[in-house]
């Protein structure tokens, strides 16, 4: 569906993943008060740019809710929103107002996908069935870090990311639908060999400029400073292991940080209460999601990220 947007403008010139931005919210977890020493501090002149960008308005936004009527939220996205929804479940639920709802294919871009997706894999028809079935007031998703390693390796381009990107949210977009469209954060390709890398590339630009073009109806949260205190990729941040050993995925800690960022977000535009004590110490740590790779196990390489 289209609401009068442009479909093909022309993306941003590509930019490196900026190097300081705003820490979005106070992301605490129980018992954690310091930072990590093993973070590695950078220096930037990149101008800081804002870690929440658009707002989110309309007959849904500030409505009354509770258990009989909770906010209907819908997690769609990479393997990086397939890391993060215990934490994201968990967090949201406990507050007795949200219901969460899991609707993903982990490893998905609009461009080439893994070999291990479906045969035949559409990601059009894909949001189209989850917003059916799930009927969300609110979309949580994470798109672009396959296209950003597509686009690394010259097989998809950024023009093309910007036009589906676009797509993407007019799909999702129906009715009073908000979208809350997260950043890449910091990330690291074939972390511990000699050709690691830390990913940089145009998406992250791409998507503040989208933004725009949907007033009241998405919202961008860069996630820079959710996982680093240095717009780099690190094992610890805030004395906790937030990423697994590929520098790349979430471990419970990282997952619990997000968490709290989105409840943070979200809770600027509906009446969602403060989540309950002890849910980031809760089951959903023992998801077999945060063995793969481990998450257990100490730093076995020095590198981008020690």
């Amino acid at each position: 569906m289209n609401r009068g947007r442009p479909t093909a403008r022309p993306a941003r010139t590509a930019v490196a993943l900026v190097a300081t931005l705003l820490s979005v919210a106070a992301f605490t977890l129980v018992g954690c008060t310091e930072r990590s020493t093993t973070s590695t501090a950078t220096s930037s002149t990149t101008t800081t740019l804002p870690a929440l960008q658009g707002a989110f308005a309309g007959p849904t936004t500030g409505r009354l809710l509770d258990a009989a009527q909770p906010l209907r939220v819908t997690l769609f996205g990479d393997s990086l929103a397939y890391d993060a929804a215990p934490a994201i479940r968990a967090n949201l639920t406990s507050t007795g107002v949200v219901a969460v709802a899991e609707w993903r294919i982990a490893g998905y871009g609009f461009g080439p996908g893994p070999g291990y997706l479906p045969e035949g894999f559409d990601w059009k028809e894909m949001l189209v069935r989850g917003t059916a079935e799930t009927r969300p007031e609110v979309v949580v998703t994470s798109f672009g870090l396959v296209d950003t390693l597509n686009i690394m390796q010259g097989r998809y381009t950024p023009e093309a990311f910007d036009v589906s990107l676009r797509e993407a949210l007019d799909l999702l977009t129906v009715g009073d639908t908000k979208v809350l469209l997260l950043g890449i954060p910091p990330t690291v390709a074939d972390a511990g060999r000699p050709t690691q890398t830390i990913v940089e590339g145009p998406l992250n630009s791409i998507m503040r400029a989208v933004v725009a073009d949907y007033p009241g109806e998405v919202e961008y949260m860069d996630l820079d400073r959710v996982l680093s205190d240095s717009g780099r990729p690190v094992y610890e941040f805030a004395g906790r292991r937030v990423r697994k050993l590929d520098l790349t995925h979430f471990c419970p800690d990282g997952a619990a940080l997000l968490a709290v960022a989105i409840h943070d977000t979200l809770a600027r535009s509906w009446p969602i209460p403060a989540s309950a004590a002890g849910w980031s110490l809760g089951d959903w740590r023992a998801d077999a999601r945060y063995d793969d790779p481990s998450c257990t196990v100490g730093r076995t390489w020095p590198g981008i990220g020690t």
